[in-house]
């Protein structure tokens, strides 16, 4: 019981964190934000967190590999090599903080998971962390660019 609260004062630590950092405040006037474009490769992971018996909750983790592709100019389009992530493509929008994926191939009848929705984001030129959560779930894409 210990061991699970402790993770779960983690977790809320950690979305906590990824929150406020998005709130802070800096003087970025003079700094170009580097387009998020190219091909990217990595893993999905996604975290749920459900209710077992009375305060008792389990985590479900699960890691797909992803493959994504972003141009400025024409949009995105996922690929996923094993089948959990749904295939999608359509516009994205960014500032400092945040990118906002807007899926084309949405309403999908598959259950299968689509990037669409507005995400907080990292990009550095080369690495790409892209991730959201909530009290019940957390979704986080690192990819690392492999080709402009």
């Amino acid at each position: 019981m210990r061991q699970k609260t402790t993770k779960m004062l983690a977790a809320i630590a950690l979305v906590a964190g990824i929150i406020l950092t998005g709130c802070l405040k800096e003087d970025r006037d003079n700094t170009p934000i580097p387009a998020p474009e190219g091909k990217f490769n990595g893993k999905l992971v996604v975290i749920k967190r459900k209710h077992v018996t009375g305060a008792e909750y389990r985590f479900d983790t699960v890691k797909t590999d992803i493959k994504l592709t972003m141009k400025v100019d024409s949009g995105y389009q996922v690929t996923d090599t094993t089948g959990t992530h749904a295939p999608s493509r359509g516009t994205y929008a960014y500032n400092y903080y945040y990118i906002q994926f807007t899926d084309k191939t949405l309403p999908d009848t598959s259950k299968k998971r689509h990037l669409n929705g507005t995400y907080q984001y990292w990009y550095d030129g080369t690495l790409l962390k892209i991730g959201a959560a909530n009290d019940t779930i957390k979704v986080v894409y690192d990819l690392k660019k492999t080709a402009n």
